[in-house]
């Protein structure tokens, strides 16, 4: 166990060593184009897919509407829209597609890379860097002993934890929403209560609706 252990440690440091290093100009920017979007669509690929998964979860949780590419029930995108690509290089292929797409069809567009802009990154209205070592990274990232772009990934899914933290601090945006915006099905009903009727769960496409 001593290895494991070991092992453990220095995965757990180099978690805050790349956080450190996260611009707070990026936080910023990222935050902004999200409160100033009608709606949120996340992309992304592999773990840096699951990461984008989990962000649009919680942003749906705060009361954005919020979906994710790929999805049967994800409606068209357009101005007023935000799409947000998670790309730890920055060059993936299908993520710079789905990009150039949503622009062309007026939406914004909001990166998180790695640590260099690529050629997603480089069309974005805003860019919020996760400096931690993915492939084809520059050699001044966070390096990591674990594969491919695993710190990146633990690195942009605990950056998305703490950005929907500064969110909710604002007026009007809690995660302590409807009932009806967090799954029921894994509990049995408390006899005598009732979930909002559907009606109820209809959400226009307006701004962080409560």
């Amino acid at each position: 166990m001593t290895g494991f252990v070991e092992r453990a440690r220095t995965v757990a440091g180099e978690i805050p060593a790349a956080l450190e290093r996260v611009r707070p100009e990026g936080v910023v920017a990222l935050i902004g184009a999200l409160l100033a979007a009608r709606s949120v669509t996340v992309v992304g690929v592999g773990g840096e897919g699951l990461v984008a998964r989990a962000l649009r979860m919680r942003l749906m949780h705060a009361g954005a509407d919020a979906h994710r590419v790929w999805h049967d029930a994800t409606p068209g995108i357009g101005p007023a829209d935000l799409l947000l690509a998670v790309s730890g290089s920055g060059e993936i292929g299908h993520v710079n597609h789905v990009a150039r797409r949503a622009q062309d069809r007026g939406a914004r567009l909001a990166v998180v890379p790695a640590d260099r802009p690529g050629p997603t990154a480089s069309r974005a209205h805003a860019v919020l860097a996760t400096p931690a070592v993915a492939v084809g990274s520059a050699a001044d990232a966070v390096a990591s002993v674990q594969p491919m772009d695993t710190l990146f990934e633990q690195v942009a899914l605990i950056t998305f934890d703490v950005l929907v933290l500064e969110l909710v601090d604002r007026p009007g945006i809690s995660l302590d929403g409807p009932p009806r915006r967090h799954r029921n099905l894994q509990r049995a009903p408390q006899t005598g209560v009732r979930d909002a009727p559907m009606s109820g769960r209809a959400r226009s496409r307006d701004r962080w609706t409560s």
